[in-house]
């Protein structure tokens, strides 16, 4: 048996994957295509089906591919810090929430000194 190179091996499973979602989408929904599916019907597909590989071009994709670390992250990409998405500094512990300074009627964590 001849050997595979990984990446043959790799790019030949993504090929199949991708494959399977278009097969699903024209089965299940009659579309062209899963990209043309809607964010629900997508991610109905992703609980019939939990082997599905997830990719980045899914609607309303969270899956982060290997090359995502290496996107910038600028600061219109940040929806600032509040008490649901920040901790405290280290040496301080949280105890409680307030008011955000900024007035915008967000709450900040309430952090004291230890």
């Amino acid at each position: 048996m001849a050997k595979i190179n990984p990446k043959t091996a790799k790019a030949m499973y993504e090929t199949g994957a991708e494959a399977n979602k278009e097969k699903i989408a024209q089965e299940h929904y009659g579309e062209f295509g899963f990209e043309t599916l809607t964010y629900d019907q997508q991610q109905e597909v992703y609980k019939k089906y939990p082997k599905l590989p997830k990719s980045e071009k899914d609607k309303g994709s969270d899956f982060e591919g290997p090359l995502s670390m290496l996107k910038p992250k600028t600061p219109f990409q940040f929806k600032g810090a509040n008490s649901s998405n920040s901790k405290c500094w280290p040496g301080y512990k949280k105890v409680g929430t307030k008011p955000s300074p900024s007035g915008t009627g967000e709450t900040v964590n309430d952090c004291k000194k230890k």
